[in-house]
């Protein structure tokens, strides 16, 4: 099964994050998502299980190459994201864990993938929805 190619945010966000265009930016945002139709990046729906259901000659485990593709459009999603942020803003930070709380998206995009480690994806959010 060949893997569709990444997308790489050539789209600017023509509006900052600031205090006072929260909701103007995140509707932009969201918006290209649903367009690229890459909102499944953000709510955490089809996240690829991390490692093949099997192990090879040496019993190691293989991460799936669909996770890896996954994982890598995430993390395009999360450069084009900062980049959308006024310095003000991004100064203010104190981890790109809490803005993703701050704006009610799921952590599991920041998920790494490494041999070894058997968890899931989508078990790395610590954001539970209200």
């Amino acid at each position: 099964m060949a893997l569709p190619s990444l997308h790489h945010f050539s789209t600017p966000i023509t509006l900052k994050l600031t205090n006072d265009f929260l909701f103007i930016w995140k509707q932009q945002i969201f918006a290209t998502l649903h367009g690229l139709d890459l909102m499944h990046l953000l709510d955490g729906t089809n996240v690829p299980s991390k490692f093949l259901p099997f192990e090879d000659q040496y019993h190691e485990t293989t991460i799936n190459p669909v996770f890896l593709h996954y994982y890598k459009q995430a993390q395009l999603l999360v450069a084009w994201l900062l980049a959308s942020i006024s310095s003000s803003i991004l100064t203010k930070m104190v981890g790109l864990e809490f803005f993703l709380f701050y704006l009610d998206v799921p952590i599991h995009i920041l998920c790494v993938p490494h041999k070894g480690h058997h968890q899931e994806a989508s078990s790395s959010s610590s954001h539970t929805q209200e």
